[in-house]
């Protein structure tokens, strides 16, 4: 819907193909923070897979690193040379591995310990930092007045999606809905503007607070994650993905048969257009 009254459909696209195959199709509730006048559309689809029975592997972080320096190869050179060591060294050697996947990982992680082993006598070994999720913040211009009025943005935004075609809860959405744009861009245009006339002024009488807001600038135009997902927890994601929610049950059942008679149909078409003279 928008604010003159005209209306707009959403969809989703799909080859006849996939028709048969679509599970479910969902149009959600309307969120004024998300659009104007577009619902969030949401569908499943039927992916055909073939599930390995053989336990797949998921690469574990190393626990940490070692700090090398300048000196770090002569020490562990040397460390390499003693006793212990060489007798782990000519141990390893002198084993006999065959050519399977088993004996392979064995020997690798044996050659493994052997150099942990020595780099733990002579080097620095620090732990790696596990970081926790970092949490949405807001701009620093997004102040207590606008946090109200996308409060209250939202608000009639769930109003409008119970009665949308009340023109008094739509006229008065949609006048909430400019008035928080152009205080949004007001508030970050000001911000801005305050932080120039503050380089201005301090590049001359202070330079030391100067320095500083050019690297707190810095600091808040770093868009990189803040940390990158373990490894596990994607497998453990995508694997749950290949599971079928019971709820899905019947329809997976309804899209069976036809699939059967259809295969069905198209074999018996193809014998008799063989054999037909």
């Amino acid at each position: 819907m928008k604010a003159v009254g005209s209306s707009v459909v959403d969809y989703v696209i799909v080859s006849e193909a996939l028709i048969a195959d679509t599970l479910f199709f969902h149009v959600a509730d309307f969120l004024s923070t998300l659009s104007d006048c577009h619902c969030k559309l949401t569908f499943g689809l039927l992916a055909s897979y073939s599930p390995k029975n053989k336990e797949q592997d998921i690469t574990i972080l190393f626990p940490g690193k070692y700090i090398w320096s300048e000196t770090s190869t002569q020490k562990l050179q040397d460390t390499l040379c003693q006793p212990n060591i060489r007798n782990s060294i000519k141990k390893y050697l002198d084993s006999k591995f065959n050519l399977s996947e088993d004996y392979i990982e064995e020997a690798a992680n044996e050659c493994f310990n052997i150099i942990d082993n020595a780099a733990s006598k002579c080097l620095i070994f620090r732990k790696t930092k596990l970081k926790g999720v970092r949490k949405h913040k807001n701009k620093k211009w997004f102040d207590l007045d606008l946090v109200q009025k996308r409060k209250s943005l939202i608000s009639k935004g769930k109003l409008l999606s119970k009665f949308p075609w009340d023109p008094i809860i739509k006229g008065s959405y949609y006048k909430c809905y400019r008035e928080y744009n152009k205080l949004r861009k007001y508030k970050e245009r000001k911000f801005k503007q305050n932080i120039l006339d503050s380089l201005d002024n301090l590049r001359d009488n202070n330079p030391k607070s100067y320095w500083n807001l050019i690297k707190e600038l810095k600091e808040d135009t770093s868009d990189g994650p803040e940390n990158s997902i373990q490894s596990n927890i994607w497998f453990s994601y995508f694997q749950s993905l290949n599971f079928n929610s019971d709820k899905f049950k019947d329809r997976l059942e309804e899209i069976n048969i036809t699939q059967y008679i259809y295969h069905e149909q198209n074999t018996e078409d193809l014998v008799a257009s063989a054999v037909t003279p």
